[in-house]
């Protein structure tokens, strides 16, 4: 079994350098294992009696251990970023709102004064309804910006934020389902279920790392 660490460590190295330096420091001899570009190695075998009796966790315990913790540490991090993007993209899509309204009314104004006038010839007329109806176009133009920003692939801040939450959803399943592996599945299938969360959280943490470098 070879479950996926590089986009984890990669992670936090980024952002939790820390706490990746900590599980370097907890787990020595697993070290070379928490480096971007390495697989989890082999599968689970049977416990080192020797280290067993001496009350120790026996190499491949460890490596369950070391793995859990690092998932832990990962989601933790991932779900701190999508809160911190998630108060960012709320802002900048009220404030989009907000200039969206503006330029409604605007238009609105520069509608009714032209229906109010028609018939008028007054240069000043015309002039004020020109002005409005450019001013609404300016204002549609600058929400737009504002709503797609500098995201590629026609994505908007709605889109975006949609994106946001359902990474976070699916992030906070995550680490329930880390947490009932480690307290309830049995000892001989934990090694399988920590495979699977462990592959999942590599998955998605290129996608919060991506709406992350999106929304900086």
């Amino acid at each position: 079994m070879n479950p996926r660490t590089n986009e984890v460590i990669g992670f936090l190295q980024l952002h939790a350098q820390q706490d990746l330096d900590n599980l370097r420091a907890e787990f020595p001899d697993f070290r070379d294992l928490l480096q971007v570009g390495v697989k989890m190695g082999d599968p689970v075998q049977q416990l080192d009696q020797e280290l067993k009796a001496k009350g120790e966790l026996a190499p491949e315990a460890r490596k369950v251990l070391m793995y859990a913790q690092l998932t832990e540490k990962a989601l933790e991090e991932m779900l701190l970023k999508a809160d911190q993007m998630t108060v960012k993209l709320r802002r900048r899509i009220k404030r989009a709102q907000n200039v969206q309204f503006v330029s409604q009314i605007v238009v609105a104004i520069g509608g009714a004064t032209l229906l109010s006038d028609i018939g008028k010839e007054e240069d000043w007329v015309k002039y004020a309804a020109g002005a409005a109806a450019l001013a609404g176009s300016i204002l549609t133009l600058v929400v737009q910006r504002l709503e797609v920003g500098t995201f590629s692939g026609g994505n908007n801040l709605t889109s975006v934020y949609d994106d946001l939450i359902e990474l976070k959803v699916e992030a906070q399943q995550l680490q329930t389902q880390l947490k009932v592996s480690l307290e309830f599945v049995e000892e001989t299938e934990q090694w399988k279920e920590l495979e699977k969360i462990l592959n999942a959280t590599n998955d998605i943490t290129s996608d919060i790392q991506t709406l992350w470098d999106k929304t900086r």
